[in-house]
């Protein structure tokens, strides 16, 4: 069984991107999931519902931006990936 994510990615070509490239080895669901995948601006805009997420079970959350995160953040997230991401070689 594949673990599950769910992605919350602002913008359809880039959550669809993001899940093509994670989908050969995970799952991506909406409703049950082990790790959350989250941008800046859905973070924003979903803040309470990740509160909500983060005072149940354990599930990490991983934020996606593109620059340097405020302190409150760290509250609400496990780990920062910045973009753009550089593809290895």
């Amino acid at each position: 069984m594949k673990p599950k994510i769910r992605i919350e990615i602002f913008g359809k070509a880039n959550r669809k991107l993001l899940e093509e490239f994670l989908s050969e080895k995970y799952e991506i669901s909406e409703s049950e999931f082990d790790l959350l995948i989250i941008d800046e601006l859905t973070l924003k805009m979903k803040m309470e519902e990740v509160e909500k997420i983060r005072s149940g079970t354990f599930h990490p959350v991983l934020l996606v931006a593109k620059e340097r995160v405020e302190e409150e953040v760290w509250g609400l997230v496990d780990e920062v990936i910045r973009i753009p991401i550089q593809k290895s070689e």
